[in-house]
């Protein structure tokens, strides 16, 4: 009977605890200090093995704390496809030739996903011990133009915004038509 009431304790709590909606798979990942969900960390490990995530730090202006809703400049999450589930775009380095890629995560059911190539930027190369200059944001929904002109695209979802630090040069990718397109949003 001794050991009984701590046991009963946990019991009873337990439950409560997992039915809480903020008790996620991406909570107790962010306790643990990992920026992306272990699911999306275990899908590149199995299906994308030549790609790593870029350290924060390797970033040309990294300050500690300077997004707080983006974890690093090289991650960002959003609702790029319009399916309700939280989706993410990654750049991220190819580990045998050092170039850099920018890849989107769609979520699907069960915590997996589809991924497209929305930029190989295949010309930049990381070369080793230097920061990287390129940053991606993830924007949120509403009207969009390319700066040469075009239409104005109305987005219901979210898209990535690739830029460069100290460069004014940025672009727009958001998802239509299942594929991701491209307009110029800065020169």
């Amino acid at each position: 009977m001794k050991g009984f009431y701590p046991t009963l304790l946990l019991v009873l709590v337990i439950p409560f605890l997992r039915a809480d909606p903020t008790w996620t798979a991406e909570r107790r990942a962010n306790q643990r200090g990992e920026i992306i969900p272990k699911s999306l960390s275990l899908y590149l490990r199995r299906y994308l093995p030549d790609l790593e995530i870029l350290p924060k730090e390797d970033f040309v202006a990294y300050t500690a704390g300077a997004r707080p809703d983006q974890p690093s400049p090289f991650i960002c999450s959003g609702e790029f496809n319009g399916d309700g589930r939280k989706d993410f775009a990654l750049l991220l380095k190819h580990k045998v030739n050092q170039t850099l890629k920018l890849l989107a995560f769609h979520q699907k059911k069960k915590q997996t996903y589809t991924h497209f190539v929305v930029e190989d930027l295949w010309g930049i190369k990381v070369e080793e011990g230097k920061k990287v200059h390129l940053f991606i944001e993830c924007e949120k929904p509403g009207k969009k133009q390319d700066i040469e002109g075009g239409p104005v695209i109305n987005l219901k979802t979210n898209s990535i915004s690739l830029g460069a630090y100290g460069e004014a040069g940025s672009g727009l990718y958001y998802f239509g038509n299942n594929q991701y397109k491209w307009i110029l949003t800065g020169d």
